[in-house]
């Protein structure tokens, strides 16, 4: 059977233009996934508490993070910034984020936190909480906690 240019542009079209729009179309949602992940974490406050193995008969202990930004870099690297404490200090971040379908993990593999030092740490991100595992040097845990819109700064 002898096909004719035309019909064979036809085909082709038919079998790559279902695709391309399947790409857009994903491609669209992973940027409104993006979109809302860093509405989530931008002026949030992730409130919880962690565990910790060098203390395995502790109970867990209150922890609390205030992101004053969060935002898409470059690839899978997220620009997080973090207040420290009462100083207000803030530190920047470039930490990688993995999706999991629709799901932000953060996931971090030897990673150094300037005077804090390395970690390994799986964060999960599902509606306002967190909950994850962490490795430091010498001791991890687990972690959990919810995300709430942060307090705005008082002036002095």
């Amino acid at each position: 059977m002898k096909l004719h240019a035309p019909l064979l542009l036809l085909l082709c079209a038919a079998l790559v233009l279902p695709a391309a729009a399947t790409r857009r179309d994903d491609d669209d949602a992973q940027e409104a996934r993006e979109e809302a992940f860093a509405k989530l974490l931008t002026g949030a406050r992730m409130t919880g508490w962690f565990t910790d193995s060098s203390r395995p008969d502790a109970p867990p202990a209150k922890d609390s993070y205030v992101i004053s930004r969060c935002e898409k870099a470059d690839g899978d690297k997220w620009l997080i910034e973090s207040v420290i404490g009462e100083s207000g200090l803030k530190v920047p971040l470039y930490l990688p984020v993995k999706w999991a379908g629709d799901t932000p993990v953060i996931t971090l593999d030897k990673f150094a936190v300037p005077q804090m030092g390395t970690f390994d740490a799986r964060v999960v991100f599902h509606g306002n909480s967190y909950a994850g595992v962490w490795n430091g040097e010498k001791h991890g845990g687990e972690l959990m906690g919810r995300i709430e819109r942060a307090a705005p700064a008082q002036p002095k």
